[in-house]
């Protein structure tokens, strides 16, 4: 796999997708690891620091507009040619179960950072000297309602359709834009969205192969990755039936996973 990335930052580093994207990348990339838990960053930076390799970390809520605005400010002397767009919330359960406050924080992480950060950064890395790339971490769930988790899905739809709509914009820039949307992944983010692991293990995909995927699909220069065969299917499925019957079926579908204790 041949990345020619000299500078990648990473949000939502500290778990997950993000840990796995720090991992995965060349040694030789230069990586910038943003998150809200300072300690695993800083743990990040001392196993994933070498002598040919720096690893800048920076501490940020991106739920609120001072930490994005902090993070764009610590990002400006660097050359980043690679952002990986990943910080993001779920939560499991009825709508009307979940406090306005919740669902508003979801949707300014998912949507407003996500926003904000491309909106900045996406026009200079256009003019970067050699190839850029921005990779955003849609979900499976962007193709269809969600009943139970109805935000989430809401704003991974957003997510999906910001990435491919930049895509066209920014073709033949230089920069590359590419959506990733991964299902069910054995990463924390269940435990986090207050969902069980009630569903087929064999339905959940190691983080590692999901970022293997994407970052081949990267270097194939494609707009949207969705890892897995099953996933591809589920992507496919509101194609072919009643939106009507579709919802209904996901809506059983996600019921069936109860909340964590």
């Amino acid at each position: 796999m041949q990345l020619p990335y000299k500078t990648a930052l990473i949000t939502g580093a500290t778990s997950g997708i993000g840990e796995a994207f720090a991992r995965k990348l060349p040694s030789s990339t230069h990586l910038i690891l943003t998150g809200r838990n300072s300690l695993k960053l800083r743990e990040l930076q001392d196993e994933l620091q070498t002598e040919t390799r720096k690893v800048d970390i920076i501490q940020a809520d991106l739920a609120q507009s001072e930490g994005i605005e902090d993070l764009l400010m610590a990002v400006q002397s660097h050359s980043v040619d690679l952002f990986i767009n990943n910080a993001g919330l779920g939560q499991y359960g009825a709508h009307a179960d979940h406090t306005l406050q919740a669902e508003m924080h979801m949707i300014k992480v998912n949507v407003g950072a996500v926003t904000h950060l491309s909106h900045a950064l996406c026009p200079t890395m256009a003019r970067h000297n050699g190839p850029a790339a921005m990779i955003v971490v849609a979900s499976v769930a962007a193709f269809m309602p969600l009943p139970y988790f109805a935000t989430y899905a809401a704003t991974k739809t957003y997510d999906l359709h910001l990435a491919e709509s930049l895509a066209e914009e920014y073709k033949g820039s230089g920069l590359h834009i590419m959506a990733l949307c991964p299902g069910p992944t054995r990463t924390n983010f269940g435990e986090r969205s207050g969902m069980s692991g009630d569903s087929p293990e064999a339905s959940y995909m190691d983080v590692n192969d999901v970022v293997d995927e994407c970052l081949k699909g990267l270097e194939r220069k494609k707009r949207v990755v969705v890892p897995g065969w099953q996933n591809k299917v589920l992507a496919q499925l509101p194609r072919f039936m009643p939106r009507r019957l579709g919802n209904m079926i996901a809506g059983i579908v996600v019921q069936r996973t109860r909340p964590s204790a």
